[in-house]
């Protein structure tokens, strides 16, 4: 038993070793299988390394035109260090000598081409002389890759192939050895090996599918290149041609393109501009404006309605612009786009607009006018101070339908009123008539009474009406309230006008056939695109007389001697803009009148293609000059009627201008010309002459113009007694410059002195309302200017680029750019519709709404602005979540009060904002946004807090604008706004609902 015992205990060593050899034979076999998969892994990865440093550096050599020799030279290091690693790895093996020769004849190959490239680095002017011989071996050296690439893949193979013989004689050994029991021990390694074994292949598989994305990725890489140079020679063309002024300029501020328009703007023709450094060309330029510069090019926007210029030769020039970065890839900025334009003489309408205003204004103060309101539904009277005196009633009384009629002369004159005041409610026809009036008094008086109906909904809703004394004193009141109606008619007018539709943008080619006709085009002429263009020329749409005095213009500002030439022509040869009125004939036959401007378009050799043609309809605009011409004239009218005349006196040189009818009034030859001070102390009564001598002096010394009433004698001996009103106007030092004001011939008037100084304060009331009209008026026209200019703006560029650009992919993303500037164009028409309806409706568009969504909704707005200042907003809705208010004025609200507590912070402190919400005594919800920011003197600006244009810190984006609309839309919904600020320690801003 115990031999039996030793001789298993012997077998069994016996076969533990026997099966520990195999298991070592069989692990070393494996990982040498495992280590050739490896090394052929690196060859194949180290092999794509060769070829795409190759493809890299032959690109370069392809367009050394566009890159410089150290490209070359660092492309050149880097294939060579990827060809050596192979070289050495490959050589290392010995174990093929038909591997090795090859690799000595690509090393040879390699050799020769980085001679070649190293001569090229020399003498980059010879490289043409270098480059076939490299295109030649290129093949040699490609090719040679390829086979070393198969032939290593072989010789991998066979030794997979002799791996898998020497796993199946150890298979063999080991399965007529080992019994089933310790099979548990060899299957794993078996199954680990084929594993490994399959892992290596789909890695092989990868790799030669990764050649192949290289190739395709780098295809895709130069087609992306082409078209990115053929888009950047575009927006050259297109900036060169563009009818407003643009540059382009790089990091270090030197011009990349300008327009043609930049250069006519800013006088710089026949300067060289391209290249030079923006402050080397205007060197007035300050540190402020150098420092929005630098902000810009980290990103920022620049954007200014109006700023003067002051150039180096001591001019001053107003300007808009708009200043924001371009970039060269996403993140990564090449430089500015500057786009701005000259407003000067803007401006200086804007001045003389506001000295005939000024005028006007004094000229209302001495109007007199009752008026009347009718509530029908209510059958009540709302009656001026004025109109309650004529009717002799109490100032607000309440007066209905029943004791008006009752005021007026049983007879013609009350059925008169009864009459037209029906048919005035139900047809809404107006009526003016003159009636006979007998007060609670018993006086007898005849008034002129006009009145029209407001219809809302089809219904007679209000009427309105006015009531003048008819008596000479009175005719100047009742053509002033005119002239201020007419005046309002115009503005609406004018608002129209600046919500019209879109330019007219037409280009023709050289062969003078329309190949851009635009929806402006579209709806200016009448003609769809399919009808006009490539079929037809300009002259469909012009007169032939305005194309002869087109030439003749043009050979006469180019001093060209004959008729014989294409102005269009002339325009590109001379790189002008031809700007003018034209006369288009739309496809029904009418005619419109245009202002157009022509601008030539060049292709990228600067050689004419055709030219632009860019409309603006300006019929309205000729019907409101023919308009105020006749309103000027109704105002010299309305001078006649009332005895007044307007004078004009410039202090510095004694020079003064009369007006028509103060000539008449004096008895003065309007011929003479020569007219100073003391001319009109000469018709100055003579007993009146000393006192009104004194008192200018003293007004002067005051600079304050004082009202004043003395006598004049006029050239036939007529004594008159007249009322001049005036105000001064002082230059930036205090010093006077000139007074302008109002003469009136009030001889008839004295005598019911006592009567008008009585009055004068319901005038003054009546005024100050007309003014504010006015004023919000053209408030209005500035907002829709301000917020329309550069959406329009970006509609026209983007459509410019659309006609330029070649694939559908471009076009796409300009038609999502599309969208998201017309989706911002029509936010901003919605809510200036919604400026223009806030007295008539503004409560009918509300909706209950959360202050957590709205503030939601505003900090995505910000997102940008919050990001970039690290702003903390906190807020506390607990004691009330919901309003019931109108959505576009509270985002408004939210928007231009968080911007501002953003836009105005303290470089000393993070920003933060804090909004809550409240409940008071009656159930009002109070909304208090309170920040930390630079606060506001309100000693010095409470007053105007509010106004228009009124800003209050030296900010970039300061407009002045968000305030004033912020307090019009509260007000309009019935609420109220206040403040509280301290300079540096923050604003807090109070609105009741």
């Amino acid at each position: 038993m115990k031999q039996l015992q030793k001789s298993i205990k012997t077998r069994y060593l016996v076969f533990i070793t026997t099966a520990f050899f195999i298991i070592v034979l069989f692990t070393v076999a494996i990982q040498r299988g495992i280590n050739d998969q490896y090394s052929n892994v690196e060859v194949v990865k180290k092999t794509g390394e060769i070829l795409v440093s190759f493809q890299k550096m032959n690109r370069t050599l392809n367009s050394l035109d566009t890159i410089t020799v150290d490209d070359l030279r660092s492309q050149s290091l880097e294939w060579e260090r990827a060809h050596t690693a192979l070289f050495t790895n490959s050589l290392t093996k010995k174990e093929n000598p038909n591997l090795n020769a090859l690799l000595n004849s690509i090393d040879n190959t390699f050799q020769n081409i980085l001679k070649k490239i190293h001569l090229i680095i020399e003498d980059p002017n010879k490289t043409e002389n270098h480059l076939q011989a490299i295109n030649d071996f290129e093949i040699k050296y490609i090719d040679d890759i390829s086979l070393f690439l198969n032939q290593n893949e072989s010789i991998t193979k066979n030794h997979q192939n002799e791996l898998q013989y020497l796993l199946y004689i150890l298979l063999l050994i080991s399965t007529s050895i080992l019994i089933l029991e310790f099979l548990f021990v060899l299957l794993p390694i078996y199954k680990k090996s084929l594993a490994k074994n399959r892992e290596l292949y789909r890695i092989n598989n990868q790799l030669l599918a990764s050649r192949t994305d290289i190739s395709l990725k780098m295809d895709e890489v130069n087609r992306l290149k082409t078209n990115l140079e053929t888009q950047q020679k575009l927006n050259k063309i297109f900036i060169d041609q563009a009818p407003t002024a643009i540059a382009m300029l790089d990091n270090n501020m030197r011009y990349l393109a300008v327009s043609q328009r930049w250069t006519k703007d800013y006088k710089m023709e026949g300067h060289q501009i391209i290249g030079r450094s923006h402050y080397d060309v205007f060197p007035e330029i300050g540190h402020d404006w150098k420092k929005k510069h630098q902000d810009c090019l980290n990103g920022a926007i620049d954007i200014c309605d109006e700023a003067p210029f002051k150039r180096s030769d001591g001019t001053v020039q107003w300007i808009y612009w708009d200043v924001r970065p371009w970039y060269v890839s996403e993140g990564k900025i090449g430089g500015l786009l500057m786009h701005t334009g000259d407003i000067t003489s803007q401006k200086q309408r804007e001045k003389e607009t506001l000295r005939t205003e000024k005028i006007l204004e004094k000229t209302n103060k001495v109007a007199r006018i009752g008026t009347w309101e009718l509530d029908i539904e209510k059958d009540e009277y709302l009656l001026s101070d004025i109109a309650s005196e004529l009717f002799n009633v109490p100032i607000d009384s309440k007066m209905n339908r029943k004791k008006i009629k009752s005021l007026y002369k049983e007879g013609k004159s009350r059925t008169q009123i009864t009459e037209s005041m029906k048919t005035c409610i139900e047809n809404g026809t107006p009526f003016d008539l003159e009636l006979e009036l007998i007060t609670n008094n018993g006086k007898n008086i005849w008034v002129r009474e006009i009145a029209q109906a407001e219809f809302i909904n089809g219904r007679c809703k209000k009427v309105f009406g006015i009531l003048q004394d008819i008596t000479p004193k009175k005719l100047y009141e009742r053509k002033l309230y005119e002239l201020n109606f007419e005046l309002s008619k115009v503005n609406n007018e004018l608002n129209t006008i600046l919500d019209a539709g879109p330019m007219a943008i037409i280009s023709i080619d050289n062969e003078g056939f329309i190949q851009h006709f635009n929806k402006g085009a579209q709806l200016l002429l009448g003609y769809t695109s399919n009808e006009v263009v490539g079929l037809e020329k300009p002259e469909i749409y012009l007169l032939e007389n305005e194309l002869d005095n087109f030439k003749k213009n043009l050979a006469k500002k180019y001093n060209i001697g004959t008729l014989d030439f294409d102005p269009i022509t002339e325009i590109s040869n001379r790189n002008d803009v031809d700007s003018r009125e034209w006369t288009y004939v739309k496809k029904d036959g009418t005619v419109i009148p245009v202002y157009v401007t022509l601008t030539s378009i060049k292709n990228e050799h600067g050689k004419p293609v055709g030219f632009l043609s860019v409309a603006v309809d300006i019929s309205k605009l000729k019907n409101i000059e023919n308009e105020l011409v006749n309103k000027n004239k109704l105002l010299v009218r309305a001078e006649k009627i009332t005895k007044m005349g307007h004078w004009q006196w410039d202090a510095v040189n004694d020079k003064v201008k009369w007006s028509d009818n103060l000539h008449d009034i004096l008895g003065y030859d309007k011929d003479i010309l020569d007219v100073t001070k003391a001319t009109y102390f000469d018709f100055v009564h003579e007993e009146d002459r000393e006192d009104q001598i004194n008192l200018l002096e003293q007004m002067i010394d005051q600079r304050r113009y004082l009202p004043n009433t003395h006598r004049i004698r006029s050239t036939n001996n007529t004594i008159k007694t007249v009322l001049l009103l005036g105000e001064m106007i002082l230059n930036d030092q205090g010093e006077l410059i000139e007074i302008i004001g109002t003469l009136q011939d009030i001889t008839e008037q004295n005598a019911a002195k006592e009567k008008i100084i009585q009055a004068k304060n319901n005038l003054e009331v009546i005024a100050t309302k007309l003014t504010k009209q006015n004023v919000q008026l053209a408030d209005f026209a500035q907002i829709a200017s301000h917020n329309l200019r550069a959406p329009v703006s970006n509609l026209n560029s983007l459509l410019y680029i659309y006609k330029l650009s070649d694939t559908d992919d471009e076009k796409m993303i300009l038609f999502e750019k599309f969208e998201s500037v017309i989706g911002h164009l029509t936010t901003t028409l919605n809510n200036l519709v919604e400026a223009i309806k806030t007295k008539n409706d503004h409560a009918t568009n509300t909706k209950h709404l959360s202050f957590k969504s709205i503030l939601e909704k505003t900090k995505d707005i910000l997102a940008g602005e919050i990001i970039a200042s690290n702003a903390i907003i906190n807020y506390d809705f607990n004691e009330a979540e919901i309003v019931n208010y109108n959505e576009a004025y509270l985002e408004s609200i939210f928007l231009n009060l968080i911007e501002n507590a953003i836009k105005y912070r303290s470089n000393d402190r993070v920003p933060e904002v804090h909004i809550s919400t409240y409940k008071d005594e009656e159930n009002k919800i109070l909304l208090k946004i309170r920040d930390n920011g630079l606060g506001i003197n309100m000693e010095r600006h409470s007053e105007k807090i509010f106004g228009l244009n009124k800003t209050f810190h030296d900010h970039s984006d300061a407009k002045g604008v968000g305030l004033f609309m912020t307090k019009t839309q509260i007000e309009a919904m019935g609420g109220e706004i206040s403040v509280n600020s301290n300079v540096n320690i923050g604003t807090e801003f109070c609105i009741i609902f």
